[in-house]
């Protein structure tokens, strides 16, 4: 064991198809993901690009939370934390919801707040 959160720990092999990193993965793999929507591709029916992925020793959704400093605790509801909290995992309902998937780059961004601005009626 490296000492590391298990989430973070690289992996020579996939955990799932057990390819070796750059390998692609098997069809059926849970870990490997859908080119088109950026989720799992074993769950994904609808995006016509799905395309082959690679192992890469880590899951990418965890790097992608980790880049954005998105946690969250394994607790009911898992509540959001600061990077760093003891016990902390990363934050995959939050990346599903508010971020958006780039096909093209293959990674996640944040979706710009939505702002809104109420203006003042004329009826009182």
């Amino acid at each position: 064991m490296s000492g590391l959160e298990p989430w973070r720990e690289r992996r020579e092999r996939c955990p799932d198809c057990g390819v070796a990193i750059g390998d692609m993965h098997a069809a059926a793999c849970d870990q490997a993901l859908c080119h088109g929507c950026g989720r799992q591709r074993i769950s994904c029916f609808d995006c016509p690009q799905q395309g082959a992925d690679r192992w890469t020793g880590t899951d990418p959704r965890f790097a992608a939370c980790e880049r954005l400093g998105w946690f969250a605790l394994p607790a009911p509801g898992w509540p959001r934390c600061e990077p760093g909290t003891p016990g902390a995992w990363p934050d995959l309902n939050r990346l599903y919801a508010e971020a958006q998937w780039d096909p093209q780059d293959h990674t996640w961004t944040p979706e710009p707040p939505t702002i809104i601005v109420l203006l003042p009626t004329d009826d009182g």
